[in-house]
């Protein structure tokens, strides 16, 4: 994204965030934001935000780390800054399956690829996180293939879980 931050970056005349925001707080009961830089302007959403507290820069397992430290519940649904346009019911299915399968992790199989940042998190899993973290590994998949865990079938709305790491991704 040439440096820029993805959640700032305008879709549709709005920052991302902005249509995350809208996707994602109804099916939450709050929300939290992890961001490392231009806090006051996420701050301006009135959520919290939260910078990394754990590993030099350790990508995005350092956010989720971070937000299960606050979260105020048992469960932390995450999704990243690029999810703009995510399934209604994301959060409950993701969770009901956390549930069946008495799993602490749960998160997206678009049947591509394995989706492990649209997730739900038990809190349980956070000093498992930080012990991944401070051994200095930041590989998102690694960690999750370490956990129990299962998955939700997306692939008929797999087009949803489209990473954008260009703006050329945005474009399209």
């Amino acid at each position: 994204m040439n440096g820029q931050d993805k959640g700032l970056i305008m879709y549709q005349e709005r920052p991302l965030i902005e249509h995350l925001i809208d996707a994602f707080s109804p099916q939450v009961s709050s929300c939290i934001i992890s961001a490392n830089r231009n806090i006051s302007r996420y701050q301006q959403y009135g959520y919290p935000v939260y910078s990394d507290e754990i590993g030099d820069y350790s990508g995005p397992l350092a956010g989720i780390a971070t937000a299960l430290k606050h979260c105020k519940t048992d469960w932390l649904a995450c999704v990243p800054c690029d999810a703009f346009c995510i399934p209604s019911d994301l959060v409950q299915q993701l969770y009901e399956q956390a549930a069946r399968s008495n799993a602490p992790l749960c998160f997206v199989d678009d049947g591509d690829r394995w989706q492990p940042l649209y997730a739900v998190i038990h809190r349980q899993l956070l000093e498992s996180l930080e012990e991944f973290i401070h051994a200095g590994n930041k590989r998102v998949m690694q960690w999750v293939k370490s956990q129990t865990s299962t998955r939700v079938n997306f692939s008929e709305s797999k087009t949803l879980f489209r990473n954008i790491n260009a703006l050329d991704d945005l474009k399209r």
